[in-house]
């Protein structure tokens, strides 16, 4: 299961309570995935911290620290500030700090983090934590100033087809597919033909139903296509043969339609299988 990095950010925290503050802070980011696994919301979190900073500038935007951090941890995805004082402008300064580096950011008082993040309505405000997570993660993915294109994901690949596209955006991308797909059990809902013979498609309007997905493969045969999450389609093939060359296709002509789709073959062979055909393809 792909699990989101995240880091720590905190000041106005004495460093005899740093320990207490960064299990605190831990215990929260745990309780998070596990609503979000009760859920079905795509904030699987990293156990521990990839990070943790603390903010000696006397700064409220932290924007030295948010520098450092995109430095040093590019693949870190999600953001707990902690500071004595939320005060509103500070808010909005590391607001815009987070965006400028395609972070997602949640703020806390010094006072909620010590005190063990203790809600009046524990199952409400996880609930709004973890949508706003997976809300802010379709928004970067579907940002059309993001440079998001076309992006085939292979786990190890020797050619680079994602022109355009960050590594941060890369990484959005691959963890909201690859984190649905253990959650929507299709092994055991497919049958082995029709499991290697299928791949996730998103990167679609969100408004798109099964019907419309299904015209991006107009010159193919598919045996089933079917809305699996918002914004995400299970598309079936006749073969896997025919599944790897219809996505390769597809790739070659990116640059035509300028489409941002995204594919997540189900099967290693049919990633494997699709970037050889994609490699030939380019040399023609």
């Amino acid at each position: 299961m792909v699990a989101i990095n995240w880091a720590l950010l905190y000041m106005d925290v004495p460093s005899s309570e740093k320990d207490i503050l960064v299990k605190n802070v831990t215990d929260f980011v745990g309780v998070l995935t596990e609503e979000a696994d009760d859920l079905d919301l795509l904030c699987h979190m990293a156990a521990e911290a990839k990070a943790v900073y603390e903010n000696t500038e006397n700064d409220g935007s932290f924007e030295k620290l948010y520098g450092k951090l995109n430095k040093e941890h590019p693949d870190v995805m999600y953001v707990i500030q902690i500071m004595r004082n939320k005060e509103k402008q500070d808010e909005v300064l590391s607001r815009m700090m987070a965006s400028k580096y395609g972070l997602i950011l949640q703020v806390f008082s010094v006072d909620e983090a010590m005190d063990g993040f203790k809600f009046d309505n524990p199952e409400g405000a996880f609930e709004q934590f973890c949508s706003h997570i997976e809300n802010r993660l379709t928004k970067m993915v579907e940002e059309e100033n993001g440079g998001l294109d076309l992006t085939i994901f292979f786990e190890s690949s020797s050619v680079d087809y994602q022109l355009g596209l960050s590594n941060k955006k890369e990484s959005v991308v691959s963890k909201l597919l690859e984190r649905k797909l253990p959650s929507l059990n299709l092994e055991h809902v497919l049958s082995p033909e029709a499991y290697e013979a299928s791949a996730l498609v998103s990167g679609f309007p969100v408004e798109w139903n099964a019907l419309k997905v299904a015209g991006i493969f107009s010159n193919f045969f598919i045996q089933d296509i079917r809305m699996v999450g918002k914004g995400v389609c299970l598309v079936t093939f006749e073969t896997k043969y025919m599944a790897a060359q219809a996505i390769a296709t597809i790739v070659s002509l990116k640059i035509e339609d300028n489409n941002k789709y995204v594919f997540l073959p189900l099967k290693e062979e049919v990633r494997d299988s699709t970037n050889k055909i994609v490699e030939l393809m380019s040399l023609c």
